[in-house]
This record gives structure tokens, C-alpha cells and sequence, in this order.
């Protein structure tokens, strides 16, 4: 896929949800840095749509989930305190949305997506202002 087929995918999985558009603002807004991150950016290149979205942090995961939670008006719910790991649960758009926040497991992303149990959901999306660029190591977007 051309970067500019890949940006118009990624521009249309972010809009298609109200949701995800005040994720990426807050983000941007409070100088966040995340990236959108495995089965979140797989669904998203194959175009189906999912309830759940995936983000890693360098650190400050428990925290930046429970400051989602409130900032979207749902509830915190810890996954797994000790490794850093806690998920915002949103009624929104008809349903229940889910935002699991969790920390590297090692010091930068590429080096936690290579980590990853498969090409498919090692790839990321730095959520900011560089928006839309794919972080794709191990070759999962080829193999889609």
C-alpha cells in the first residue's frame, strides 16, 4: 500500500468514530506521546471495524488510562497494574468502547513490536502530530 493510500485508511478508521478523533485530540492537547498499536492497526489496514483500541506508552500507562477514562466520561479498569497495563471502558457510539493503555515492555517501540507474537500485530502509529505514520519492523503490513 502507497503512503498515500495508507494516510487516507488511517484518516478514514479515525474519523468513522467520534471516539477515536477525541482519543488523537487529547492526546495532541495534553503532548501525549502514544502510539496506536497491534490488533488496533491491524483491524484498521483490513478496514473492520472493532470496539477496542490499543495504545502503548513509554511510561505512565495507569495513569494516562485512568486520565482517558475521566476525560471520556467512562470507567477505569486495571488489567495488570504490576506490567503497567489499564483499559478506559466508553459508552459511545451505541456500544461499549474500550481503550487499553500499556506501557513499553522494553525502551523504544520498535524494539517492542519486534517483541510481538506476530508481524500482523507488530506495527504501530505514532498518535500526534505526525498522524498516519506507520512504525512497521517486522514487515506486517506485507504480510496482510
Amino acid at each position: 500500500m502507497s503512503d498515500t493510500m495508507l494516510r487516507r485508511v488511517l484518516d478514514d478508521w479515525l474519523e468513522r468514530v467520534p471516539l477515536r478523533r477525541r482519543l488523537l485530540d487529547f492526546l495532541v492537547q495534553e503532548g501525549i506521546v502514544a502510539y496506536l498499536v497491534g490488533g488496533t492497526v491491524r483491524d484498521a489496514l483490513l478496514l473492520r471495524e472493532s470496539c477496542d483500541i490499543d495504545l502503548a506508552v513509554a511510561h505512565g500507562a495507569i495513569a494516562l488510562a485512568r486520565r482517558l477514562a475521566d476525560y471520556l466520561h467512562g470507567a477505569y479498569v486495571p488489567l495488570d497494574e504490576p506490567r503497567g497495563v489499564g483499559r478506559a471502558v466508553v459508552f459511545a457510539e451505541g456500544g461499549l468502547q474500550h481503550v487499553d493503555v500499556a506501557a513499553l515492555r522494553v525502551p523504544d517501540i520498535e524494539a517492542d513490536l519486534r517483541a510481538r507474537d506476530y508481524t500482523v500485530n507488530a506495527m504501530a502509529v505514532l498518535m500526534g502530530p505526525a498522524w498516519g505514520a506507520l512504525i512497521d519492523p517486522t514487515g506486517g503490513q506485507q504480510d496482510l
